[in-house]
């Protein structure tokens, strides 16, 4: 039997983007409770975005900071009658391997991708842009570092909200199902950490200090600790398959909840 088999883990990314998650983590024999914090949804207005992206012939970078960032763009661009690829002065970034995985399968190339899955080595991996102009689109809840550090660096930055995350409230069925017991609960952004946090409030302590907490990355760790969220598991790799084989080679487990010991 394997690490995962049997195992109740939480998936606290939003519904409409929990199945990649929910599918590794079956094909690895855990149970996937989905318990969605958030949900992502279009901005307020789509005037900035779009104002850009028809100008996004005059950017030198394209930069990604998160998959849902490269979603956004890729399904407005299409609505615009757009094409990213054929712009051949452009070039894209990508924060980590779900977000380049997201512009790759739509036939795009990715030039830059920082070793360290983290928005603030993305600049180190753009080398010199001093005097180039970057078009950053980025989530309603981002703060300015990575632009502030890419334009300490020379670079003209355009940052626009392509997408808004907001908190989603707990139903009936998700307090139910932490109440039966969990093995583990998995964060995927900043943002699925304060939802959960929120969404339990003081029963949130209990909850999580009973099971093993699993991050996508160093942003979403650092996001949990800041909420006195215990982190046990950090994947190496910032994407979804990354954070199965984080929690599929995790050696402190403790027994089985006893609803779904063998």
């Amino acid at each position: 039997m394997n690490a995962l088999e049997a195992r109740r883990v939480v998936v606290t990314r939003s519904r409409a983007q929990s199945a990649e998650l929910c599918g590794l983590l079956e094909a690895a024999g855990a149970l996937p409770v989905l318990v969605p914090t958030i949900a992502i949804g279009p901005p307020s207005s789509f005037e900035a975005l779009d104002g850009a992206l028809r100008s996004v012939a005059e950017y030198d970078w394209l930069v990604f900071t998160s998959a849902n960032g490269a979603r956004s763009v890729l399904q407005r661009t299409a609505t615009l009658g757009l094409d990213l690829g054929g712009v051949a002065t452009l070039r894209l970034a990508a924060v980590g391997p779900a977000t380049r995985a997201v512009l790759t399968d739509a036939g795009l190339t990715v030039t830059a991708m920082p070793s360290e899955h983290r928005g603030e080595e993305i600049p180190e991996s753009l080398g010199d842009v001093d005097g180039l102009r970057i078009l950053l689109p980025r989530s309603g809840l981002a703060d300015d570092k990575l632009r502030g550090l890419l334009r300490d660096r020379g670079a003209g930055v355009d940052a626009v909200v392509a997408y808004r995350t907001t908190t989603q409230a707990l139903d009936a069925a998700s307090l139910e199902a932490l109440d039966d017991g969990v093995d583990a609960i998995t964060f995927t952004s900043p943002s699925t950490v304060r939802g959960l946090v929120e969404g339990l409030g003081v029963a949130g302590a209990r909850v999580m200090e009973q099971a093993v907490v699993a991050t996508v990355g160093p942003v979403t760790s650092e996001a949990a600790r800041s909420l006195s969220v215990r982190v046990d598991i950090e994947a190496r790799e910032s994407s979804a398959q990354g954070l199965v084989e984080a929690l599929n080679t995790y050696e402190g487990w403790a027994p089985r909840t006893s609803s779904t010991a063998p």
